[in-house]
Formats: C-alpha cells, structure tokens, sequence
C-alpha cells in the first residue's frame, strides 16, 4: 500500500512540474481554463493526481480553483508587478550591499559574467532568455547561502519569470537587457557598491517602465482606461 501512494504521489509531483512550467512559460496564459479530465486523459492517469495538482497549485497561487468546478490560471495585473518589484528593490540591493561587506563582489562577478555569456547566446529565444534572466538575478541571491531568503526569493523568481515573458520580452531589446547586466558586473569588478547599486536600481526602472507600458496597452486595448 505504502508503494502505491509512492507512485500516486511521483505521478502528481510529475503533473504539477508539468503544469506549473506550463503557466510560467505562458503555454497555460492567464486566465486560460484547466480541465483535470483533459489533463487526466493527455497524461494517461486518473483524475485524482490531477486534482491533488490543481489544489496544490491553487494553494501557491497559480491558479483559481474549487474541486469540481473551473480551474482558471490567475490572471495577470499590474498590482502584481508592483509587488513583485517591491519584493525585488529591497532584496537584491540588500543582498549586493552583502556581498560587498564579505568583500566577494569579483567573485560574484565571475558567475554573473557567466550567465550574461548564456543570455546571448539566447537572445532569440524569449522562454530560455527570460529564464537566463531569472538566473542571473537569482545567483545574486543565492551567493549569500542564505536557505530562508532563497525560499522567499524562489517564488518571487516564478513569478518574476510569468510576468516577463508576458510583458517584457517585446517590449525591451534583449541586448539592452544583457548590456545593463554586464555594466552590473563591470561595477562588481571595479569595487564599486554606490555605483553596482545604481546600476541595479537603473536597470530595475527601466523593467518596471516596460512592465507598466504593456499593461497600459492591454487595458486600452480592452477599453478598462
């Protein structure tokens, strides 16, 4: 018996990896519908894992749901983003003035010139450039080896992740993503905290600005303006 509910729960974990890289991706947009009988048959499983996948989604936020009734992904808004980016402008500001007072900011530059290396080799590809992104504001984090931020910092990353391929790729020019970060990391080599931390709040404006246009667009679009 102990087996079967092994198996029972591998297959739900399976099926929420699956449907949640499926929203963040936007191959589930906001607001699309979710049916556990549709997921059950394309998977080839019963509905109950399904559903133990739907209620943990529901329970992080991802999508609203009661059993028996329409699952729907959350929808995107702009109250999102400004909490987001709230969350953002006081962790990653506080995590490089860290790093400085460990004196590692070149080391920390060493793995970010890594990652920028990786996003330009993906500027064509929205999905893996957005997460190249995502990476590289993450490793910030992580640097500190601190579990209970990078547990906090985990789900604002997914959801940082959701809303930027929603709403930035194409409304700011991958190279000038990749040439903000790596002016980033030039004032991580030189030492240099004020100018690392302008260069980061700089660099969050200019997404914060881009954010903002394309849900202005949407909602005159949808005539909510």
């Amino acid at each position: 018996m102990g087996e079967l509910e092994n198996q029972k729960q591998v297959i739900s974990n399976q099926i929420y990896d699956e449907l949640k890289a499926g929203i963040l991706e936007l191959r589930f947009p906001p607001g699309s519908s979710l049916s556990d009988r549709i997921i059950s048959q394309q998977a080839g499983v019963s509905r109950t894992p399904v559903r133990e996948a739907l209620k943990r989604l529901a329970q992080e936020g991802w999508i609203v749901w009661q059993e028996r009734k329409r699952a729907m992904v959350k929808p995107l808004v702009m109250e999102d983003v400004r909490e987001i980016f709230f969350l953002r402008e006081m962790i990653e500001p506080s995590a490089v003035a860290a790093v400085f007072e460990m004196g590692e900011s070149r080391h920390l530059a060493g793995r970010l010139s890594l990652v920028s290396d990786s996003m330009k080799q993906s500027m064509d590809q929205p999905v893996v450039f957005m997460k190249e992104d995502m990476v590289f504001h993450s490793t910030i984090i992580r640097f500190l080896g601190n579990k209970r931020l990078e547990e906090i910092w985990n789900k604002i990353a997914d959801e940082s992740t959701r809303i930027a391929l929603y709403a930035l790729y194409e409304k700011r020019k991958p190279q000038d993503v990749v040439q903000e970060h790596e002016e980033f990391v030039e004032a991580l080599w030189s030492r240099d905290l004020p100018l690392s931390l302008e260069r980061l709040r700089r660099h969050h404006k200019g997404i914060f600005y881009a954010y903002e246009e394309k849900f202005r667009m949407d909602s005159e679009r949808c005539g909510t303006v």
